[in-house]
């Protein structure tokens, strides 16, 4: 079939919609990752990135790669975690990167099949409609945790890597090229090494080989190698992995465990609709179960492209994907499967059904009513130009580690061990890395105990309270700052003693809405929040990036 009206003049101007559409959601997402970027690591991130980071540098060798991570072996998402220390110095510049670049490339992997599956003259309102929908629905912001979370680049590449290697094998089916087979094969099997789902991506290649008609040399290749990723990966004499049976929870609690899967699968309907009870995802889950039946019978009874098989098999890996979060999370509660970070692989589940639908359905005008999807997206999107709160409070208690305050207000934030994440920032320090080498952080205890000229600009703001710590040592304050000439708000503040030494060391980015009258609209993050030694009394403040002096 010739693909040429798809280069034609009036194809380009009827494809601008999709394309400032598909811009929309994807700058968006860019510069919400970028204005939550953070140098602080975040839970997993100071034992899974780091100290592994610390383990791999001291020598130990293979175990620190291949040892689980819970029930993960996180192997290639390891090799970026050391190459981001290799080249960033443990900034999380690089992972916070990827994350947004992996969701790129999920797009384009659907806009490709996109672009072959609907190829007729009549189909081409319904691709440029359905790309945009499909952009929409990769960038969505609801699925913020992945994006702003630095340790998520894994969650991205255990999707990517089996949705290349199904697209691969339906190409090979095509084309019969040993490049494209071995190339599906060989991703097949290093998706078990991005997360413990990653496991299915072998898997699922031998029945999507079956329904292929690959013959039955390459379907047992394809069943012979994941029978041996799944006798490695559960094979290590030093890892044990426990985790609800399946089948148990099947026979004792279906109905719960069916429930928890309806919910996980309607998941960015829940967000959508602004609903306030699990119903609408529960409903929108079977909706989808109920679509995917359908579209493979649909598939199996007319002549179809070996693509459409591929989202059909990609729509079967998440499904397998979401019975065994549900195994191993049900525990916790419903709820939890509406987890930002789980929705990752719903919006990409309904993207692929809806590919399926438009594929299958021939009837362009209809796929209009797909424009309600970035719709209903539109407002998660929108709120990406405003902080989330988490980045001020991750970065404060990267100050608090930098100035041996033991704030628990803030540290417990960041890390579920307070023990385990003194020890580990110990070793970041020694080694001037990741927060440490931040300047923003790193400022702080080099201006300590230093007595820094008096700048001739005036600060306006106030040190409004003091907060003793249980360590004794330090005491929080939290006050709000600005410089009156330049209208600025300086994004560090050291605090004075009588004597003009530098006693503390604050950081700004608090809301404080209660300072408006004073400050202007502009000014709605002036607050800071920071540390001051606990035997000191606060004399003065200055603002170190706009040099400005506030007495008290």
């Amino acid at each position: 079939m010739s693909t040429n009206n798809t280069l034609r003049p009036y194809n380009t101007v009827r494809g601008l919609p999709t394309f400032l559409l598909v811009a929309l959601f994807a700058a968006l997402a860019t510069y919400g990752t970028w204005l939550n970027y953070t140098p602080v690591p975040f839970w997993d991130m100071w034992n899974g990135q780091l100290l592994f980071n610390f383990r791999v540098e001291a020598g130990e060798g293979w175990l620190a790669w291949w040892e689980l991570h819970n029930e993960h072996r996180l192997v290639i998402p390891k090799a970026i975690f050391w190459l981001d220390g290799q080249l960033f110095n443990n900034s999380l510049s690089l992972l916070f990167s990827l994350n947004v670049a992996l969701a790129a490339c999920n797009f384009a992997c659907f806009a490709w099949m996109a672009n072959r599956l609907l190829l007729r003259d009549q189909d081409q309102i319904a691709r440029h409609v359905m790309i945009g929908v499909l952009g929409a629905l990769c960038f969505s912001w609801l699925q913020v945790d992945n994006f702003v979370w630095a340790f998520q680049s894994q969650f991205f590449l255990s999707y990517l890597l089996p949705l290349i290697s199904f697209i691969l094998l339906a190409q090979y089916s095509q084309k019969r090229t040993s490049t494209l087979f071995l190339a599906s094969a060989a991703l097949g099997v290093m998706s078990a090494g991005t997360m413990a789902n990653g496991l299915l991506a072998s898997a699922v290649l031998v029945p999507l080989a079956v329904v292929l008609r690959l013959g039955w040399l390459r379907i047992g290749i394809l069943a012979a190698l994941a029978a041996l990723v799944w006798q490695v990966y559960f094979s290590s004499p030093t890892d044990v992995i426990s985790s609800p049976s399946l089948g148990t929870l099947i026979q004792s609690q279906p109905a719960l465990l069916l429930e928890y899967l309806l919910a996980y699968l309607g998941g960015p309907w829940f967000f959508m609709l602004g609903s306030e009870s699990l119903l609408a995802a529960q409903i929108a889950g079977a909706i989808l179960i109920a679509g995917c039946l359908a579209m493979t019978w649909k598939t199996w009874r007319v002549s179809s492209s070996p693509l459409q098989w591929a989202l059909l098999a990609f729509l079967l890996f998440i499904g397998g994907t979401a019975l065994g979060t549900a195994s191993g999370r049900l525990a916790i509660g419903l709820e939890q499967s509406l987890s930002s970070r789980y929705l990752t692989p719903q919006l990409l589940a309904w993207a692929a059904l809806l590919l399926l639908v438009v594929s299958h359905m021939r009837v362009s005008r209809y796929s209009l009513l797909l424009l309600l999807l970035p719709a209903l997206l539109l407002p998660a999107q929108l709120s990406t130009t405003v902080p989330l709160p988490q980045t001020f409070n991750r970065l404060v208690a990267g100050l608090a580690l930098q100035l041996d305050a033991v704030d628990a207000k803030y540290l417990d934030q960041i890390y579920f061990s307070p023990k385990n994440l003194q020890r580990i920032a110990t070793m970041a320090k020694e080694r001037n890395t990741s927060v440490f080498a931040y300047p923003l952080i790193a400022d702080a205890e080099r201006w300590m105990a230093q007595t820094p000229p008096h700048p001739k600009a005036a600060c306006r703001g106030g040190l409004d309270v003091t907060t003793p710590l249980d360590s004794g040592n330090m005491s929080r304050v939290e006050g709000w700052i600005f410089e009156t000439a330049s209208q600025t708000v300086p994004r560090q503040v050291m605090l004075l003693s009588d004597s003009g030494e530098v006693v503390g060391f604050a950081l700004s980015g608090l809301p404080r809405p209660d300072t408006e009258e004073f400050t202007g609209d502009n000014f709605r993050t002036a607050g800071y929040v920071g540390y001051v030694r606990a035997d000191s009394k606060v004399a003065a403040m200055m603002g170190i990036d706009t040099d400005c002096y506030l007495g008290f």
